[in-house]
C-alpha cells in the first residue's frame, strides 16, 4: 500500500512539473481559446491547414529567474519549427510594471535557426519584491499566433 501511495505522488508531481513550451501556432486548425497547462499560457486560432510540421512553438524557461531589484538577468527563449513551416515569427514580449524586457520584439526569420534567442530582463530599483510573469507572444507572417510565459522573480538587493 505505501509503494502505491508513492507511486501516486511521484506521477502527480511530474504531471505538474510539465515543460514551459507554447501550443503550436502558424497553420493549425485548431480552434480558438486559451489553454493552461504544465505552468505555460498558449492561445491558438483556427487558420486553413492542420498540418503539424506545418506549426511552430516558443519555448521558454521552465524554472523562475532570480533578479535582484536594479539588476539584468539574461533568458534565453527558442521558437521550434515543424519542417514545413517556413515563416517569419515576430515575437512580442510583455512585461508588468517594475520589469523592462530588452529587445520587446524579436523577429526570428525563416532561415534563423531560433534556438537560443538571448533577451535581457531588468528590475527597476522600486520594482515589486516578489513573482511575476512575462508573456512571449509568436506572430507568424500568416496563421495563428501562440504565446507562453515565463516567470521572474524579484528580490531585494
Amino acid at each position: 500500500m505505501r509503494l502505491t501511495a508513492t507511486a501516486f505522488t511521484i506521477l502527480g508531481l511530474a504531471a505538474l512539473a510539465g515543460c514551459n513550451s507554447s501550443q503550436p501556432g502558424g497553420n493549425t486548425t485548431r480552434g480558438s481559446g486559451t489553454s493552461h497547462a504544465g505552468g505555460t499560457t498558449a492561445t491558438t486560432s483556427t487558420s486553413n491547414t492542420g498540418d503539424k510540421d506545418g506549426t511552430f512553438t516558443i519555448s521558454a524557461p521552465t524554472l523562475s529567474t532570480h533578479i535582484k531589484q536594479g539588476e539584468t538577468q539574461t533568458v534565453k527563449l527558442a521558437v521550434k519549427r515543424g519542417s514545413k513551416f517556413h515563416e517569419d515569427v515576430t515575437l512580442k514580449l510583455e512585461a508588468p510594471k517594475g520589469l523592462t524586457v530588452d529587445p520587446a520584439t524579436v523577429t526570428v526569420k525563416s532561415s534563423d535557426k531560433g534556438d537560443d534567442i538571448a533577451v535581457r530582463v531588468s528590475a527597476d530599483k522600486d520594482a515589486p519584491i516578489g513573482d511575476h510573469e512575462v508573456k512571449v507572444t509568436g506572430t507568424p507572417a500568416t496563421g495563428a499566433a501562440t504565446s507562453v510565459d515565463f516567470k521572474v522573480t524579484v528580490a531585494k538587493p
